[in-house]
C-alpha cells in the first residue's frame, strides 16, 4: 500500500485546515502517530481537564490525515460518517498524542482505530473508533 510522506500529508492536510498546529510524527502503511500541541483554555472543562469535544475534535482531524496519506489530494473529499469515542480516564492538560491504525481502505469507505495519550504517559486516555466516506462528484457518499 502506497502512502504519502509526512510533508506532502501536512500539506495537504493545511491546504484544508490553513492554521492547523498539528503535527505529523510518523506515517507508514496503515499507520500515523500525530501531536497536538498544548491547547487553550477554551480546550479544558471545570477541574482543569480537556473537554470531550476537544478530543473528538482531534481524533477527526487524524483520521482525515490518515485518509489523505492513503489516498492523497483523492482523501480531500472525504467526510466523517460515524465517531465512536471511549473516554477511558481524565485528560491532563498539554500535548496530547494520537496512534492511529487503518483498519480499512476501500473505494468508498474507510475506518480507522485511534487511541489518544497525555504525552509522555504510556495509558490512553480515550479510544476511538471512526469511518470516512469519500464524497464522489455529485457531492454523494459513497456506498
Amino acid at each position: 500500500m502506497d502512502v504519502l510522506n509526512i510533508k506532502e500529508t501536512q500539506a495537504f492536510f493545511l491546504k484544508a485546515f490553513p492554521k492547523s498546529e498539528l503535527q505529523i510524527l510518523e506515517i507508514r502503511p496503515t499507520y500515523i502517530k500525530v501531536k497536538r500541541p498544548p491547547g487553550t483554555e477554551m480546550d479544558l472543562r471545570p477541574g482543569n481537564s480537556v473537554s470531550g469535544p476537544t478530543l473528538m475534535g482531534f481524533a477527526d482531524s487524524v483520521m482525515y490525515m490518515m485518509v489523505i496519506a492513503h489516498m492523497g489530494e483523492q482523501g480531500l473529499k472525504s467526510v466523517t460518517s460515524n465517531l465512536n469515542i471511549s473516554f477511558l480516564k481524565r485528560v491532563k492538560p498539554g500535548a496530547l498524542i494520537a496512534e492511529a491504525i487503518l483498519l480499512k481502505m476501500g473505494q468508498r469507505q474507510s475506518v480507522g482505530d485511534i487511541r489518544i495519550y497525555n504525552e509522555g504517559i504510556e495509558d490512553p486516555v480515550a479510544h476511538v473508533v471512526t469511518t470516512y466516506m469519500l464524497v464522489h462528484a455529485a457531492g454523494e457518499l459513497g456506498n
